[in-house]
């Protein structure tokens, strides 16, 4: 994963294996916090803070990490 603040849509879809709608609907429902950087030309790039994605990913955990094979 990339070593950033941010983390774009299809990273986190990437590396979950889901697709960019699920991760955008986990935003829009509040489970995955989120940032909308405007500038005047766009509409704006959705980023996922990190810490955030590390806190939605750990409160998901269902297995522990030693059960996994």
């Amino acid at each position: 994963m990339v070593d950033a603040k941010f983390l774009r849509i299809h990273e986190i879809a990437l590396e979950l294996r889901v697709s960019n709608s699920t991760v955008y609907a986990w935003v829009a429902s509040g489970q995955l916090r989120a940032v909308k950087f405007k500038s005047d030309d766009s509409k704006g790039h959705i980023r996922i803070p990190k810490d955030a994605y590390e806190q939605f990913v750990k409160s998901h955990e269902t297995i522990p990490a030693e059960e996994v094979r």
